[in-house]
């Protein structure tokens, strides 16, 4: 977590959080690592398998349409996906 103003970002510790918790995060670092190369490699390959590994995603079917209609509903800021 964290607070976003005008003077940035500044993480804020968690201290003693649910074990749960901490199990949740850590399944969604590999997702949000791939989202990362994704963009960082304008590559759409890549962002589906970022889906792809978020364990709340479980067709591929439903992937690939769900990445297609972000890419068309925010082609602004995803257009490179095409």
């Amino acid at each position: 977590p964290a607070t976003v103003n005008k003077t940035g970002v500044n993480g804020q510790n968690l201290v003693n959080y649910p074990k749960n918790f901490g199990a949740l995060l850590n399944s969604q670092s590999g997702t949000i690592q791939l989202t990362t190369e994704a963009v960082l490699n304008q590559s759409k390959h890549i962002a589906k398998l970022a889906l792809l590994a978020d364990p709340v995603v479980t067709e591929v079917d439903g992937a690939n349409k769900l990445l297609d209609n972000m890419v068309a509903v925010q082609s602004k800021f995803l257009g490179y996906l095409e």
